[in-house]
């Protein structure tokens, strides 16, 4: 992929992380709306890992247990299993939204940011509201060098996840030491 086909991606990526609605999940709707108003700490801890369940969880216990495998793939390091694992996932359950997150943490950390920023595009179309998907996104853009949209994404994820310190701390250096431009 050439160099203007990857800043296409980073655009299109920005446009579905800002216009794409949340189809309504009444679990993941009151969890995003306790996340909003919980005080950092172990209570918004507790409800950010009970999103990521739900976003783990499937009606298909084949696929849930296809995931517990991919998480202990990647926890042990075991990348090609993983891979071999994911892409199976995406192909079986192509409208899961962690499937597609998941592979796109993997080929983040492969280095493969083209292929990772086409399964967070799939991943957010699936699911908007997914602050992992789009945190991930924003580190892809500092590796590339795009400040702007990374600050745009870091926003994003705080807006969905206020309790993301660390993120906060980057886009406060990021606004204090790089000049910022528009989308």
């Amino acid at each position: 992929m050439s160099i203007d086909s990857a800043a296409l991606l980073i655009e299109q990526i920005i446009i579905t992380m800002m216009t794409t609605d949340a189809g309504e999940s009444s679990e993941l709707g009151s969890l995003f709306e306790k996340l909003q108003l919980v005080e950092p700490g172990e209570a918004s801890r507790q409800v950010e890992n009970r999103i990521w369940e739900v976003w783990c969880d499937h009606e298909e216990p084949e696929a849930v247990e296809a995931m517990e495998h991919v998480v202990a793939a990647l926890n042990q390091g075991s990348l090609a299993d993983a891979n071999e694992r994911l892409n199976h996932m995406v192909n079986r359950w192509p409208t899961w939204a962690e499937a597609w997150n998941k592979r796109a943490t993997l080929r983040f950390v492969e280095e493969r940011d083209l292929e990772s920023m086409q399964d967070i595009e799939r991943t957010l179309q699936l699911e908007p509201r997914h602050f992992g998907a789009i945190s991930g996104f924003g580190q892809i853009c500092m590796r590339a060098g795009d400040v702007a949209s990374a600050v745009v994404a870091f926003e994003k994820a705080v807006r969905l996840n206020p309790n993301f310190e660390d993120i906060r701390k980057a886009i406060a250096y990021l606004e204090r030491e790089l000049p910022r431009t528009l989308h």
